[in-house]
């Protein structure tokens, strides 16, 4: 079930980090324009947006916007106290 869940969200990120991308970039105009900052948070399932390393990428690409990465640790402890990664080995 882990795997099946894994492989579906490897298919389906890049569209939703694209989506993600058009989103934020759109807020972040409005948020430059109210002199606020976005925060991303990572999220708490391993099969929601952003995982790390497409958090690392939409604040790259949309460098010099007023977004910073907010990491929540608990939420990134979650996968391994559920035992998820026990499931890939």
């Amino acid at each position: 079930m882990v795997q099946g869940l894994l492989k579906q969200r490897r298919a389906e990120g890049p569209r939703a980090v694209d989506a993600a991308r058009r989103a934020l970039d759109r807020l972040a105009r409005e948020a430059e324009s109210q002199g606020l900052i976005l925060a991303v948070a990572n999220p708490r399932r391993f099969i929601a947006l952003p995982e790390p390393r497409e958090l690392d990428l939409l604040v790259s690409d949309l460098r010099g916007a007023p977004l910073a990465p907010l990491f929540d640790v608990p939420a990134s402890h979650l996968p391994a106290v559920m035992g998820f990664f026990d499931s890939l080995r």
